[in-house]
C-alpha cells in the first residue's frame, strides 16, 4: 500500500537528552492542517506496493541458503531485529527497478528459522525520485524509552540515510530520517528527524 503523509513541523527538542534536533517534522496519514504541507511518497510505476515483488528461487545459480531478493539489487542488509512474536525481520537496500544501485528503497523479509525467508512489500520509499533510502538500523522499543509506544510493546524505530541526488546525477545533501512504525508489518507513522546541519528534505 502507498503511503501518503501529511509534514507538520515541531520546534527543535532533544530525544532522550543525547541528539538535540532541530527543523524537526513529523509524517503521519493525518489530515492537513494550516501549517503543514503536504507531501506524497515518490513511486515509480514500475515498483509494486503493497504486495511482495515476485521472483523466480529455481534459477541454476539462485543462492538457496542465503537471503536473496526476488529480482533485481540488493546492498547491504539494514534494520535486522527479531519481534516480540520471534519473527526475525530483514530490511536492505534494494533497487526494484534494476540490477545495479540507485533508486534505493528498503527491502523486506521475514523468516522463523533464518533459513526460510517470506518476501515482504517493499517497506520504505523515497520521498521524491531525486532521493534514495540508504543505510540504516532499526531496533524494538518495548520499553517505550523513545517515548513513541506509550500503549505499545511491539513498537519499532528505525534511522537511515536519506540520500538526494541532482537532475544531473551529482551527489547533493544526505539526511538522517527516523521512522516509526506502531505494527510490524506497516508503517502507520513516519517520523523524519532533520539534523539542523543538514539540509531539509520536507519543504
Amino acid at each position: 500500500m502507498r503511503l501518503a503523509y501529511t509534514m507538520h513541523w515541531l520546534p527543535s527538542f532533544s530525544l532522550a537528552g543525547t541528539l538535540s534536533l532541530a527543523n524537526t517534522c513529523i509524517a503521519s496519514n493525518a489530515t492537513s492542517t494550516s501549517s503543514s504541507s503536504s507531501v506524497s511518497t515518490y513511486v515509480n510505476s514500475n515498483v509494486p506496493t503493497g504486495v511482495p515483488v515476485v521472483g523466480d528461487y529455481e534459477g541454476r545459480y539462485r543462492p538457496q541458503i542465503h537471503f536473496s531478493p526476488p529480482k533485481h539489487f540488493m546492498n547491504d542488509p539494514n534494520g535486522m531485529f527479531r519481534d516480540d512474536e520471534g519473527i526475525w525481520h530483514l530490511y536492505y537496500q534494494y533497487n526494484p527497478t534494476g540490477v545495479a544501485a540507485g533508486n534505493q528503497h528498503w527491502g523486506h523479509a521475514t523468516s522463523k528459522d533464518l533459513y526460510h525467508w517470506v518476501n515482504q512489500p517493499i517497506a520504505l520509499f523515497p520521498p521524491k525520485k531525486t532521493q534514495y533510502i540508504f543505510s540504516g538500523s532499526a531496533v524494538t522499543d518495548p520499553n517505550n524509552t523513545s517515548g513513541f509506544f506509550p500503549h505499545q510493546k511491539n513498537g519499532v524505530v528505525a534511522i537511515y540515510t536519506l540520500a538526494e541526488y541532482g537532475e544531473d546525477g551529482s551527489q547533493g545533501p544526505q539526511t538522517q530520517a527516523l521512522v516509526v512504525a506502531t505494527s510490524l508489518c506497516t508503517l502507520c507513522c513516519m517520523i523524519r528527524f532533520i539534523f539542523s546541519r543538514l539540509a531539509s528534505v520536507c519543504g
